[in-house]
C-alpha cells in the first residue's frame, strides 16, 4: 500500500462584498480535512471507520453533507494509495483574512463553523453593521440618491443596482459628517460572537501530532513604523513601513497520545501551543476586525477598542501582553506603542499574501510522500480588458487609476515565478538522489549485510550511520571538504537564526551579521582538514574539531 500526503496551503484573497463566496470556499476546505480525519481515524486498513463515514469528534455540532462524498472519494483510492490531506498554512487579506481566522481556529480545535451563515447572511446586513449610530437624515438621503444614481449608470451601466441595495445605501450616507458608515465596536462584537459560537477549545484536532499551523493575516498600519535598513556608506538609513502581518500557530507536541483537559476549560493541555484557545478570542477577533476595515467603511481599528468592548462585558483581554510581544517586536525597537496606532484594511498593500504562505511551507516535516499544493481563492478574478486604442484616459480616470486603481493592482506572476523556480530546484536534487540511490542501496547492504533487518536499539543505528558516512567521504575524495564546509556553514546560519530570534535580533540587522560572524570565525577558526577528521573517526581517534560544530 501506498502512503501520501496531500498538503495544502491556502491564500485567500481580499474582496469587500466577496466574504460570503470565501467562507463557502474555506467551509469545503474544511469539510475536506474532516472527510481525511474520519478515514484514518484507526490505522487498521480493514477497521469499520474505513467503511462508513463516522466522524471520531462527538463534540462537534455541524452536519456532515459533502464530507460524506470526500470520504468516499478517499475510500475509492484505498488501498492501493492511503491518502491524507493536511492544511497547514492559511494565509489571507481583508474578507479573505477574515475567514482565514474562523478556518484556522476551526482546523487547530476541530471547531464549529455552520452558525457563521447566519451570521454572514443576517447579522452582516448593512442595516445592522451601523450598531447603535444614527442612520443619515432627511437631507443626507436627498444628496445621496442622485449621487447613486450617478455612479450607478456610470459604472455599472445595464448592471444596475437592485431595489434593495438602492433603498438601504442612501440610509448609510452621511454626506455632512463626514464619517464612516458601520460601527467598527458592532463589527468587532459581531466576530467576537461568532468565534465564540465555535465552541470551546479542545483536544480534538484537525492537526497531526508534530505538525505546525500556521495562519498569517494582513493589516495596513495607517501611521506605520520606522525600520532601520543597513548599508555600507552611510551604515544606515531608516525607512517608513506600512504592511504588517498578525501570525497565529497550533502544535501538537505530543507523539502517541492524547492528554485529556486540565481544570481549566478555557485552557488546552501543556503538550499543545495554540493561538486559537478560547483565551485568544479577543486577538483573533482584533485581527480580523483590522484586516477587513475598508477604508470609508469601517473606522480604522485600534488596539484600544478591544479592551473598552470587553470591559463591556466585565471581562479582560488576559494575553494581550503576549499577543503584543509576538506581533509588534519591530514596533518596541522602533520606540512605537502599538496601543497608540490605527489599523486599516490588509488589502491595501497586500492583497494576495503568497509571501507568507511560500515561506511557511520551507521546512515541514515529513514521514512519506507529500504532494504540496497552494490554492489561491479569488472569488473575483479580473475579466479581460480591451486592449489601448490609442486615446489618452481621461483626467479624472487617470488620477483614479494612479490612486486607486493601478496601486492595488498587485500580479501574482512573481510569486508563481518563486514557486516554479523552488519546484525546479526540487526536481534538481530528485535527480541527484534518484541517480545515486542504486549506489547508496549498495552501500547499505555491504555495510549492513544481513543484521540491516535486526537491529533493534539505537546505537545500532548510530554505528552504522557512522560507517556509512565514513565510506562516503572516502568515496567523495576532494569534493567532500567543499560539502563539509558548506554543511558547517548552514550550520552557522542555523545558529544565529535561532539565537538571534531569542535574543530579538531584527532580520538582516547590524546585531545577526556581527553573530555570524563571531560564530563563523569561531567554526572555522584553525585549518580542517575534513578528510583527515573521517579517517581518525574510523581509526577510533579524537578529533579536535568544537564538538557543537561536530
Amino acid at each position: 500500500m501506498r502512503e501520501k500526503e496531500l498538503r495544502l496551503a491556502l491564500v485567500c484573497f481580499g474582496g469587500v462584498s466577496l466574504a460570503i463566496y470565501i467562507h463557502g470556499c474555506t467551509k469545503e476546505i474544511l469539510k475536506l480535512a474532516r472527510a481525511s480525519k474520519a478515514f484514518h481515524s484507526d490505522p487498521d486498513i480493514n477497521a469499520q471507520s474505513r467503511k462508513t463515514y463516522c466522524y471520531p469528534n462527538p463534540e462537534l455540532t455541524d452536519k456532515p453533507d459533502t464530507e460524506l462524498v470526500y470520504f468516499d472519494i478517499l475510500k475509492s483510492l484505498s488501498p492501493e494509495l492511503n491518502l491524507r490531506v493536511i492544511i497547514d498554512v492559511v494565509a489571507g487579506a481583508s474578507a479573505g483574512g477574515m475567514n482565514s481566522i474562523f478556518l484556522g481556529r476551526a482546523l487547530a480545535h476541530d471547531l464549529s463553523i455552520d452558525h457563521l451563515r447566519h451570521h454572514w447572511l443576517a447579522e452582516a446586513d448593512v442595516s445592522k453593521l451601523i450598531g447603535d449610530k444614527k442612520p443619515a437624515g432627511r437631507m443626507d438621503k436627498v444628496f445621496s440618491k442622485p449621487i447613486i444614481n450617478y455612479m450607478s449608470k456610470k459604472y455599472l451601466g445595464d448592471t444596475a443596482l437592485t431595489q434593495m441595495v438602492q433603498e438601504k445605501l442612501p440610509t448609510l450616507m452621511s454626506i455632512w459628517k463626514l464619517k464612516p458608515p458601520f460601527d467598527g465596536k458592532h463589527f468587532l462584537g459581531l466576530i467576537y460572537k461568532g468565534l465564540k459560537g465555535m465552541g470551546q477549545a479542545n483536544e480534538h484536532s484537525l492537526m497531526p501530532y508534530g505538525h505546525r499551523l500556521d495562519l498569517y493575516v494582513t493589516v495596513t498600519d495607517f501611521y506605520g513604523f520606522q525600520r532601520v535598513v543597513p548599508l555600507n556608506d552611510p551604515p544606515t538609513i531608516r525607512e517608513r513601513e506600512h504592511r504588517h502581518n498578525f501570525h497565529f500557530s497550533y502544535l501538537n507536541k505530543l507523539n502517541g497520545t492524547t492528554l485529556s483537559l486540565k481544570q481549566d476549560a478555557t485552557r488546552t493541555p501543556n503538550n499543545i501551543e495554540s493561538d486559537f484557545e478560547d483565551i485568544d478570542i479577543p486577538a483573533l477577533s482584533f485581527a480580523s476586525r483590522a484586516t477587513a476595515s475598508y477604508p470609508g467603511a469601517f473606522p480604522p481599528a485600534q488596539l484600544r477598542e478591544v479592551d473598552s468592548f470587553l470591559k463591556d462585558l466585565d471581562k479582560s483581554w488576559v494575553k494581550k501582553d503576549d499577543f503584543l510581544k509576538k506581533n509588534f517586536s519591530e514596533y518596541k525597537k522602533a520606540g512605537i506603542d502599538p496601543m497608540l496606532t490605527s489599523f486599516i484594511d490588509g488589502s491595501i498593500l497586500n492583497n494576495k499574501p503568497f509571501g507568507k504562505a511560500i515561506l511557511a511551507i520551507q521546512g515541514r516535516p515529513a514521514f512519506r510522500e507529500v504532494d504540496r499544493r497552494i490554492i489561491y481563492i479569488d472569488p473575483n478574478p479580473e475579466k479581460h480588458r480591451p486592449s489601448p486604442t490609442g486615446a489618452p484616459p481621461s483626467m479624472l480616470n487617470t488620477i483614479k487609476g494612479a490612486l486607486s486603481n493601478i496601486p492595488m493592482n498587485e500580479p501574482i506572476h512573481d510569486d508563481l515565478t518563486k514557486i516554479q523556480a523552488h519546484n525546479q530546484q526540487i526536481n534538481i536534487i530528485k535527480t541527484v538522489i534518484d541517480t545515486a540511490k542504486p549506489e547508496i542501496e549498495q552501500l547499505v547492504e555491504k555495510i549492513s549485510g544481513s543484521t540491516l533487518n535486526t537491529i533493534s536499539e539505537a546505537k545500532q543505528v548510530t554505528h552504522l550511520r557512522v560507517i556509512a558516512n565514513i565510506k562516503s567521504v572516502t568515496s567523495a575524495g576532494f569534493s567532500y571538504g567543499g560539502y563539509a564546509r558548506l554543511k558547517v556553514r548552514n550550520t552557522v546560519a542555523y545558529l544565529t537564526n535561532f539565537i538571534g530570534d531569542i535574543c530579538d535580533f531584527s532580520s538582516g540587522s547590524r546585531q545577526r551579521r556581527r553573530l555570524f560572524t563571531v560564530l563563523h570565525n569561531m567554526a572555522f577558526e584553525d585549518k580542517f582538514d575534513f578528510l583527515s577528521y573521517t579517517q581518525k573517526m574510523e581509526n577510533g581517534h579524537k578529533s579536535g574539531m568544537l564538538n557543537w560544530v561536530k
